[in-house]
């Protein structure tokens, strides 16, 4: 289905060199395709996942990265979805059984961190939670150097929860309050846009960065499929 189907190889020979080669120099990234209109006790088996896109390493890949390494991927799901690929039905025969099959993008699967890389969204600092954006309640430790999320999610509880005046668990505040508004689809659209206007114009880290503001670092390519935005 993919111009580079020719290169799938059975997953299990995939990640047998690989832990041989666990102590090499070089890392490798496998994006895999599964398909979701099948029976669902087919979707992982090895013969039906598509082995799509191999991004070496040993360069850690960084959120600015990413977009070129996927860039054929997603050009030819962007082909699949507006032009279409016919096909034959091998139930039909005297070519009854041709048909133009579309193919839709519906989700990416990955860890915490390879998910601000793909969408493009911050995972720590002060705008850690990608889903709460500008409502992230976080502050730093000096003691652990780092960002904490004390009272972060103690907002999702409700109000009569004992956890909502247990202060001495927590940070020693008494925390009421309600689930914070999830961040759009349109804020991160359109954040990148204002970060790309403020560097233009001569942006420095030490002043207002709209990153650290919104927790939006870049618009994904993912948003050229024209209905990613919707799903």
């Amino acid at each position: 289905m993919l111009c580079v189907a020719s290169l799938m190889q059975p997953l299990k020979e995939i990640l047998s060199f690989a832990i041989v080669k666990k102590r090499s120099t070089w890392s490798l990234w496998l994006m895999l395709l599964v398909n979701y209109n099948i029976l669902p006790w087919l979707t992982t088996k090895r013969h039906i996942m598509m082995l799509s896109l191999f991004i070496p390493g040993p360069i850690i890949i960084t959120s600015e990265q990413f977009d070129i390494f996927i860039e054929p991927l997603v050009e030819e799901l962007e082909t699949l979805w507006d032009v279409g690929v016919n096909v034959q039905d091998t139930c039909q025969f005297n070519g009854m059984g041709q048909w133009n099959m579309r193919i839709i993008l519906m989700w990416t699967m990955h860890d915490l961190p390879i998910y601000g890389i793909v969408v493009g969204l911050v995972i720590k600092d002060y705008r850690g939670c990608p889903c709460c954006g500008t409502n992230t309640m976080s502050r730093r430790s000096c003691a652990l150097h780092k960002n904490v999320y004390c009272s972060q999610h103690r907002r999702w509880l409700p109000m009569d929860h004992p956890f909502q005046h247990n202060a001495n668990t927590f940070d020693g505040e008494h925390k009421q309050k309600n689930p914070p508004t999830k961040m759009l689809v349109d804020d991160i659209y359109t954040t990148p846009m204002v970060r790309a206007t403020w560097l233009e114009r001569g942006g420095k880290p030490t002043s207002f960065d709209p990153t650290k503001t919104f927790g939006v670092k870049r618009l994904s390519i993912l948003f050229q499929l024209e209905y990613w935005k919707v799903i």
